[in-house]
């Protein structure tokens, strides 16, 4: 492939603007504004270079044989470049430029611009550039907006056959591809930090029950996790509930933020009414709260759930979910209740279907609830499992003077890689 010698550099062709011919580019009309927005929109100018984009200049050079190619993007007064081949500089100014003519279009063509009347006396032809070819193809948004151009650019005159022309465009539409994804993408991770943002401004804060020395933590899988526990009083009664949607990223956060909601709701809606607020009616009525709006997310979101309700060392609980682990103080041993019912989500009416039970705790027990985070945790020789985390629970619980030291240690058993799901945790320790 024949190539020319390296172009001056874009950016110092102008040198006096005052001895630049009267610009044929387009006034700030009320649809240039409209443009100009939807440039902005995509948050692009200014930014770094990014591989993708230099790829797409590279391969436009090579494939129309020219020592120069450039993604412009035509700001209000100004022509930027994301990606360059051939220049030094990253912009220049908009009434200097091939580009700032070429969005008026669908593309331009300029063979020889010494015998083109619109750029004959312009710096960039007569000056020390003496750019003459061009060729360029507008990026064009879905709404119809062109943002700026694929162009590419030569000292001598030239000629591009069909098959150029028509890779210049697949490659100016690829350009504009990647525009859109990247806007896609940025404007995901913001809805999902203000997601993970909401959903960390919804979790108990300082979580406190009297009588008792409490903790918790919470690992995401992803930015949103889709694990779920709460902490609070209502009348004489203190609740503790954890649970786990099925799946996770930010539409199993969403779900379990609603269920947060309509839990605290339910307890307190039913306390004021003086009803008997126990777990197994308290998830009865989440589940006929939440599960036509569960049906319009349009997807199979399941939780398993636990709801205890504390009240000095009695503790009531019901919902199916992960065993429900007790360090007993006296024996220095490990007890594991299994719990019984059925998913939020899954039935229209799931009050026959729940039962309370409850137990009792003496001073130096402690109860670890968790999600299956934990017990899908690689230990190195397969997942750790229920009878696995008891282990750890049980050398955890002799030695830890208190509920943190005792989540605190179990987070140090595992690295960050060894965790594949959510990982929640609450521990309850009777003072």
């Amino acid at each position: 492939m024949t190539r020319t010698s390296r172009a001056r550099p874009y950016s110092s062709v102008v040198t006096d603007s005052k001895k630049i011919p009267p610009s044929n580019a387009p006034i700030a009309t009320t649809r240039e504004e409209a443009r100009l927005a939807a440039l902005h929109r995509y948050d692009i100018l200014d930014t770094p270079p990014e591989e993708d984009f230099d790829d797409l200049v590279r391969l436009a050079a090579q494939i129309c044989e020219v020592p120069i190619a450039l993604i412009s993007l035509v700001d209000r007064d100004r022509l930027w470049f994301k990606a360059r081949v051939g220049v030094d500089g990253t912009e220049m100014p908009r009434e200097n430029s091939f580009c700032a003519h070429a969005v008026a279009g669908e593309k331009l063509i300029v063979p020889d611009a010494r015998e083109d009347e619109r750029f004959c006396n312009h710096p960039v032809v007569t000056g020390p550039a003496q750019f003459r070819f061009y060729a360029g193809v507008c990026l064009v948004s879905p709404d119809g907006h062109k943002l700026g151009t694929l162009c590419i650019l030569d000292q001598k005159r030239r000629e591009l056959t069909p098959e150029q022309l028509e890779g210049l465009s697949a490659l100016a539409r690829q350009v504009m591809g990647q525009l859109e994804l990247r806007r896609t993408v940025a404007n995901l991770w913001g809805e999902m930090d203000l997601a993970r943002k909401i959903q960390t401004v919804l979790l108990p804060a300082a979580p406190a029950i009297a009588g008792y020395d409490l903790a918790a933590v919470m690992r995401p899988a992803a930015i949103v996790g889709g694990d779920y526990y709460d902490v609070f009083r209502v009348g004489d009664h203190d609740w503790a509930l954890i649970g786990d949607v099925s799946g996770h990223g930010v539409t199993s956060g969403l779900v379990m933020m609603m269920v947060q909601a309509a839990v605290r709701a339910t307890v307190q809606t039913l306390k004021g009414n003086g009803a008997n607020v126990s777990p197994s009616y308290v998830l009865s009525m989440v589940n006929a709260a939440i599960i036509n709006n569960l049906a319009m997310i349009g997807k199979h979101q399941y939780m398993t759930i636990t709801a205890l309700k504390l009240q000095g060392p009695r503790i009531a609980y019901a919902g199916l979910h992960q065993d429900i682990l007790i360090y007993r103080a006296a024996t220095q041993s490990v007890e594991r209740i299994e719990t019984q019912g059925v998913w939020l989500g899954l039935l229209d009416d799931i009050s026959g279907l729940l039962e309370d039970q409850s137990f009792e705790l003496a001073q130096g027990d402690t109860v670890l609830l968790y999600t299956d985070g934990f017990t899908e945790a690689d230990s190195g020789d397969g997942l750790l499992g229920t009878d696995g985390l008891a282990n750890i629970f049980l050398e955890l619980a002799k030695e830890a003077p208190n509920a943190k030291a005792i989540l605190d240690g179990l987070m140090k058993k595992f690295p960050a890689e060894a965790f594949h799901d959510d990982a929640t945790a609450i521990t309850l320790r009777r003072t």
